[in-house]
């Protein structure tokens, strides 16, 4: 109160608006340079870059610069209506049929026809579970026979 009482229109009659002695305009510096220093920089030398694009900014809106939009003309109408969307179905499609391939390729890679399956040795037939996920504590050979069998 005491302040607002003597000193504020001291400082009024003497300076001014008391916009003056606000933080507003920093405030505002800081905020910009935090956004260059995100968006403008390589992050590298980030004082520098965020200083230079700053500079730059402040004698480009003294000059009145304005950046011109860059001209796009449209080669094909009908690359954005139907093209795109072929293109990118065609590309998914693509993608799944070569992920169902190598799945397929895997799955007979890694399985054990049911014959060979009698013919396993007690290490054999735990790794075949594990493939499988199958996390089990049987020991009995017969057991995880039984287990392997009615996993697949």
């Amino acid at each position: 109160m005491h302040c607002l009482v003597y000193h504020v229109p001291f400082l009024t009659q003497k300076y001014g608006r008391l916009v003056k002695f606000s933080g507003q305009g920093v405030e505002k510096i800081n905020d910009d340079i935090k956004k260059i220093h995100h968006s403008k920089t390589n992050k590298w030398d980030a004082t520098l870059d965020a200083l230079q694009v700053r500079k730059r900014i402040e004698h480009l809106t003294s000059e009145n610069c304005e950046r011109e939009k860059r001209d796009y003309k449209k080669t094909s109408d009908t690359y954005w209506n139907d093209e795109i969307f072929q293109q990118r179905s065609a590309k998914k499609k693509k993608i799944v049929e070569e992920m169902a391939i190598v799945a397929n390729k895997y799955v007979e890679s890694n399985t054990v026809s049911v014959s060979d399956v009698d013919n396993l040795s007690l290490d054999e037939i735990r790794e075949e579970l594990k493939k499988l996920g199958s996390k089990t504590r049987l020991r009995n050979r017969d057991k995880l026979l039984v287990l392997l069998k009615s996993m697949r």
